[in-house]
C-alpha cells in the first residue's frame, strides 16, 4: 500500500510540476554517405539515451534519425513551429548528435545531413543546417524555455577544402530564455559517447535547476575524460525550471525513474535501533568511511553503494527495507542523541576538506539536499531540533553573508578569516593570483554557487562596505600583484557584460559594486599628479593616495616606482590626468600660472619632456585620446599658450 501511495504522490505531484508544456526533438546522424564523413557508430545510443531521460522527465518526444538535409531542416522547422503554438508556458529542447562542421572562412556552424558531399567549404549551405539561423528563429517562438544541445563536434580532417586544423564547431551564443550546450570546447571535438549519458543522467536527478544539470554535466565529462574533453554551455535561461522537478514532485520523482523498485529486505520500523543502524552503514557507504557498510540484511557494499554511485537507484537509492532507501532510514532515525554515532564528524572532515576534489562532490551533493530547508524533501522532518535542523548544523555550511566575506578576503588578501563552515578558500588555494582558476576561485563551492555568486548575492547599500573594505580596495588598487582581483570586481560591476544581469539596475548589486570601486575622484587624482610634477603649491594628495609621499616630483616624472607607479585601478597619475582632461576640467587639472612656471624655470625638463609627449599626436601614447577636441588636443594648446 505505502509504495502505491508513494506512485500516487508521484503522478499527482509530477503533473503538477509540470504545468508547462515539454516537447522535445532528438536526432540522430548515423549513417553517412560520402566517403569524408565518418559514421557515427554512437550516435543511435547517445540520442536514445537522451530521449529516455526526457520522456522520463514528461517530455513528449520525437524521436528521428538519419535525415538528408531537407529533411533536417523540414523536421528542425516543424518542431519549431509546435514549440511557437504551444505558447508562452513551453519547453522545447532540441539535441542533435552526428557531424557538425563549422565554416573556416565565415565561422558559421553546420549540422549535416547524412547526404553531405562537401568539396569546399561553400557547399555547406548546399547540405548544412546553419545553427545560427535555427537559433535566432527558436528564439523567436516566445516560448518559457529551449534547451539546444548539439552533441556534433566530431573530428573530420579528411574534409576537401578545409584547411587544416579546423575542428568542431564555433560559437553561438544563446538568447533569452535559451540555452545552447556542446558536448566540448568551441572549436574542439568530442570523443563519441562520453557526453550524452552523463547528460541523460543529470537530466533525471531530482532537485537539480536546469542550469546546474548542464553545470555537472560539464564538470563531470572533463573530469572523466581527464579534460580532454570540456563541454561549453551558454545559459541564458533565468526561470527556475527543473527536468525532474524542483520541489515536492522531486523526491517523488526520485523513487519512480526506473520502474519498480529494488527490494532487499522486508523490516519492521518499529525497531529503531534496525534504523538507527542502517542509516548508519548507509553514510558510512555514501562517505568511504571504515565503518561497517552492512546492517542486517542491507549490505550496501554488495549494492555498490559507494561516493561514485550516491545517484544510482540500483545501488545508494534503492529500497532496502519497509519501501525506504538508505537516506530515508538516514534522516528518520537521526537526533541529537545519535548524531555523532550515525554522523561522526571524523568522516565529515575527510569528505569536506578538499571541495576541489571531485571523489565526494556526489555526497557533498546528496548531504546539501538533505539539509536544505523548505525543498520539499523530508519536509515532515524540518523544524526545530528536527532531523534537517540536526544535519544543517552538523555540516555548518556556513551563512552566505560570511561565505561572501569570506571569498572578498581570499582575493583581496585581507587579514579577515577565509573560511565559513566547510567552504575554505585557503584550502583551496584561492588568492589574488589563482582568481580565474576554475578549480580554486570559481570552484563551486555549496548550493551551485562559487565565491564571487555568493559575494555579488550579498551585496546590498548596507553591507558593500564591510564586504569590500575601502582600506582592502585602496590597497589591492595600486598593487600589480592584484590586477587579476581588480579585473575580476571590474567584470562583475561591468553593465551590460551579461554577468549577473539579474543583478543590474538602480541600486542593485553591480551599479553598487561600481560606485564603489571609484576610490577618488579622478579629476583631483590628475590635478594632485600634475602639482607633483610641476611642484605646485597645490595639494599632491587625495585622501590616502599622497604622491609627495610616493617621491613624485619634477625630478622623477620617468621615475616607475614613484610618478609612473600604479596608484588605483591599474593606472597611474598621468593616465588620470589625460582621461580626465577636457574643455570644463582643464582649468584646473592645469592650472596656466604653474604651466608657465615649467616652461620658464629651469629644473623641469623631465616634466616639460613627459607633457610633450603626452601631447604628441600619431606617437602612440593615449592615442584613444586622440581627435579634434580630445585631451591630447587640449594639452598641446595649453603648452602653447603657456610658452607664449
Amino acid at each position: 500500500m505505502r509504495w502505491l501511495l508513494v506512485t500516487f504522490l508521484f503522478i499527482a505531484a509530477a503533473s503538477s510540476a509540470i504545468a508547462e508544456t515539454r516537447m522535445a526533438l532528438v536526432i540522430s546522424q548515423t549513417e553517412y554517405r560520402s566517403a569524408t564523413l565518418s559514421r557515427v557508430s554512437s550516435a543511435e545510443s547517445e540520442a536514445n539515451a537522451i530521449a529516455d531521460s526526457l520522456t522520463a522527465t514528461g517530455f513528449d518526444v520525437i524521436r528521428v534519425r538519419n535525415l538528408f538535409k531537407t529533411q533536417l531542416n523540414g523536421e528542425l522547422d516543424s518542431f519549431r513551429k509546435k514549440v511557437d503554438r504551444a505558447g508562452p508556458d513551453a519547453i522545447g529542447f532540441v539535441y542533435y548528435t552526428g557531424h557538425g562542421v563549422q565554416n573556416p572562412e565565415t565561422k558559421e556552424s553546420f549540422l549535416l545531413g547524412i547526404d553531405s558531399e562537401i568539396e569546399v567549404p561553400s557547399d555547406l549551405v548546399r547540405y548544412g543546417v546553419n545553427l545560427e539561423i535555427e537559433r535566432d528563429m527558436f528564439a523567436a517562438t516566445g516560448a518559457k524555455a529551449v534547451f539546444m544541445v548539439f552533441d556534433a563536434c566530431r573530428n573530420v580532417p579528411s574534409l576537401p577544402g578545409f584547411k587544416s586544423g579546423t575542428k568542431g564547431l564555433s560559437v553561438t551564443s544563446a538568447q533569452t530564455n535559451m540555452l545552447i550546450a556542446y558536448a566540448t570546447d568551441a572549436g574542439d571535438v568530442a570523443q563519441e559517447g562520453l557526453y550524452a549519458p552523463v547528460l541523460a543522467n543529470e537530466i533525471r536527478r531530482p532537485m537539480m535547476n536546469s542550469g546546474m544539470a548542464f553545470l555537472n554535466t560539464q564538470l563531470l565529462v572533463a573530469q572523466q575524460s581527464g579534460e580532454k574533453q570540456r563541454p561549453w554551455t551558454d545559459n541564458k535561461i533565468y526561470k527556475p525550471i527543473c527536468f525532474a522537478g524542483c520541489g515536492d514532485e522531486a523526491s517523488a520523482t526520485a523513487v519512480s525513474m526506473s520502474g519498480a523498485p529494488k527490494q532487499i529486505q522486508s523490516a519492521s520500523p518499529d525497531v529503531l535501533s534496525a534504523y538507527e543502524a542502517i542509516g548508519r552503514a548507509y553514510f558510512q557507504s555514501i562517505t568511504g568511511g571504515s565503518g561497517s557498510h552492512a546492517a542486517g540484511n542491507a549490505d550496501f557494499s554488495s549494492m555498490g553503494c559507494n561516493p561514485s554511485t550516491v545517484w544510482d537507484e540500483n545501488s545508494c537509492q534503492a529500497i532496502v527495507a519497509d519501501n525506504e532507501d538508505g537516506k530515508t532510514h538516514l534522516m528518520n532515525a537521526l537526533s541529537a542523541d545519535n548524531i555523532d554515532e550515525l554522523i561522526p564528524l571524523s568522516d565529515l572532515k575527510r569528505i569536506y576538506a578538499d571541495l576541489a576534489d571531485p571523489t565526494f562532490e556526489p555526497t557533498r551533493q546528496m548531504l546539501g539536499y538533505l539539509s536544505t530547508p523548505g525543498n520539499g524533501w523530508y519536509s515532515w522532518l524540518e523544524g526545530e531540533g528536527q532531523a534537517k535542523q540536526l544535519l544543517r548544523e552538523r555540516l555548518k555550511l556556513g551563512d552566505p553573508w560570511e561565505i561572501a566575506k569570506a571569498y572578498a578576503q581570499a582575493i583581496t588578501g585581507g587579514t579577515g578569516p577565509k573560511a565559513s563552515g566547510i567552504v575554505d578558500f585557503n584550502e583551496l588555494g584561492c588568492g589574488p593570483s589563482s582568481v580565474w582558476d576554475e578549480a580554486r576561485c570559481q570552484k563551486i563551492v555549496l548550493d551551485g554557487k562559487d565565491g564571487k555568486s555568493f559575494l555579488m548575492n550579498a551585496i546590498r547599500p548596507d553591507t558593500i562596505d564591510q564586504l569590500l573594505p575601502r582600506r582592502d580596495l585602496v590597497r589591492i588598487s595600486s598593487d600589480p600583484a592584484y590586477k587579476d582581483t581588480w579585473f575580476m570586481l571590474k567584470n562583475l560591476s561591468t553593465a551590460g557584460n551579461g554577468w549577473y544581469q539579474q543583478l543590474e539596475g538602480e541600486g542593485n548589486a553591480k551599479q553598487l559594486l561600481r560606485d564603489h570601486l571609484t576610490l577618488w575622484d579622478p579629476v583631483l587624482v590628475g590635478r594632485a599628479y600634475f602639482q607633483a610634477i610641476s611642484g605646485g603649491y597645490g595639494p599632491t594628495s587625495v585622501e590616502e593616495l599622497d604622491f609627495s609621499l610616493m617621491g613624485c616630483n619634477e625630478a622623477t616624472v620617468w621615475d616607475e616606482s614613484s610618478c609612473q607607479a600604479f596608484v588605483s585601478a591599474g593606472k597611474d597619475g598621468k593616465t588620470f590626468m589625460m582621461e580626465s582632461l577636457n574643455q570644463h576640467t582643464i582649468d584646473d587639472l592645469l592650472p596656466m600660472s604653474d604651466l608657465r612656471r615649467v616652461y620658464s624655470q629651469d629644473g623641469y625638463q623631465a616634466t616639460r619632456d613627459m607633457l610633450f609627449n603626452l601631447s604628441a599626436a600619431g606617437n602612440g601614447w593615449y592615442d584613444y585620446l586622440e581627435g579634434q577636441g580630445g585631451p591630447k588636443e587640449l594639452l598641446r594648446r595649453r603648452i602653447i599658450e603657456a610658452q607664449n
